[in-house]
Protein backbone atom coordinates (compact mmCIF):
# COMPACT_ATOMS: atom_id res chain seq x y z
CA UNK A 1 0.00 0.00 0.00
CA UNK A 2 1.91 3.08 -1.24
CA UNK A 3 0.60 6.29 0.28
CA UNK A 4 1.36 9.77 -0.79
CA UNK A 5 2.09 12.23 2.23
CA UNK A 6 0.69 15.99 1.74
CA UNK A 7 1.57 18.45 4.27
CA UNK A 8 -0.38 21.63 4.37
CA UNK A 9 1.37 24.68 4.67
CA UNK A 10 1.14 25.03 8.96
CA UNK A 11 -0.08 28.76 8.85
CA UNK A 12 -2.57 27.93 11.52
CA UNK A 13 -1.34 24.62 12.46
CA UNK A 14 -3.23 23.25 16.23
CA UNK A 15 -0.82 20.57 16.48
CA UNK A 16 2.46 18.97 15.95
CA UNK A 17 1.66 17.59 12.72
CA UNK A 18 5.16 15.73 12.04
CA UNK A 19 4.69 13.70 15.76
CA UNK A 20 0.84 13.25 14.66
CA UNK A 21 2.17 11.60 10.96
CA UNK A 22 4.91 9.64 12.85
CA UNK A 23 2.67 8.18 14.68
CA UNK A 24 0.22 7.30 11.92
CA UNK A 25 3.43 5.26 10.05
CA UNK A 26 3.87 3.12 13.75
CA UNK A 27 0.70 2.37 13.81
CA UNK A 28 0.04 1.40 10.37
CA UNK A 29 3.28 -1.25 9.62
CA UNK A 30 3.03 -2.25 5.87
CA UNK A 31 2.11 1.19 4.32
CA UNK A 32 4.64 2.49 2.47
CA UNK A 33 4.50 6.26 2.79
CA UNK A 34 6.31 9.18 0.25
CA UNK A 35 5.94 12.53 0.08
CA UNK A 36 3.08 13.47 -2.72
CA UNK A 37 4.72 14.51 -5.91
CA UNK A 38 2.60 15.27 -8.60
CA UNK A 39 2.31 12.87 -11.00
CA UNK A 40 3.42 9.92 -9.42
CA UNK A 41 1.06 7.12 -8.42
CA UNK A 42 -0.58 6.33 -5.00
CA UNK A 43 -2.95 3.62 -4.04
CA UNK A 44 -4.03 6.58 -1.39
CA UNK A 45 -3.08 10.07 -0.81
CA UNK A 46 -3.19 11.12 3.22
CA UNK A 47 -3.31 15.00 3.63
CA UNK A 48 -2.02 16.36 6.65
CA UNK A 49 -4.26 19.52 7.39
CA UNK A 50 -2.97 21.26 10.78
CA UNK A 51 -6.51 23.40 11.29
CA UNK A 52 -9.98 22.71 10.60
CA UNK A 53 -10.13 24.90 7.05
CA UNK A 54 -8.28 21.98 5.65
CA UNK A 55 -7.40 23.85 2.26
CA UNK A 56 -4.30 21.65 1.38
CA UNK A 57 -4.67 21.09 -2.46
CA UNK A 58 -3.44 18.40 -4.36
CA UNK A 59 -2.23 20.06 -7.89
CA UNK A 60 -1.57 17.28 -10.71
CA UNK A 61 -3.55 14.48 -8.28
CA UNK A 62 -5.68 11.46 -10.04
CA UNK A 63 -9.04 12.20 -8.96
CA UNK A 64 -10.08 8.70 -8.57
CA UNK A 65 -7.08 7.87 -5.70
CA UNK A 66 -8.68 8.12 -2.48
CA UNK A 67 -7.88 11.04 -0.54
CA UNK A 68 -8.02 10.66 3.53
CA UNK A 69 -7.35 13.73 5.42
CA UNK A 70 -6.32 13.81 8.70
CA UNK A 71 -6.53 17.04 10.81
CA UNK A 72 -6.88 18.38 14.66
CA UNK A 73 -9.81 15.73 15.52
CA UNK A 74 -8.15 13.21 13.70
CA UNK A 75 -4.70 13.40 15.42
CA UNK A 76 -6.53 13.59 18.77
CA UNK A 77 -7.32 9.91 18.12
CA UNK A 78 -4.28 8.13 16.09
CA UNK A 79 -5.60 4.32 16.68
CA UNK A 80 -9.10 5.09 15.37
CA UNK A 81 -7.42 6.98 12.58
CA UNK A 82 -5.14 4.38 11.62
CA UNK A 83 -7.96 2.11 11.29
CA UNK A 84 -9.48 4.34 8.84
CA UNK A 85 -6.69 4.39 6.91
CA UNK A 86 -6.46 0.39 6.81
CA UNK A 87 -10.43 0.46 5.87
CA UNK A 88 -9.80 2.85 2.81
CA UNK A 89 -7.12 0.06 1.86
CA UNK A 90 -9.47 -2.83 2.18
CA UNK A 91 -7.29 -4.22 5.37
Amino acid sequence: MTVGVRFCGGCRSLYDRGLAFEAVKEACPGFSFEYFTAGSEYDMILVINGCFSACTELPGADENTTRIDMGPEEADNIAAFAEELKSAAGL
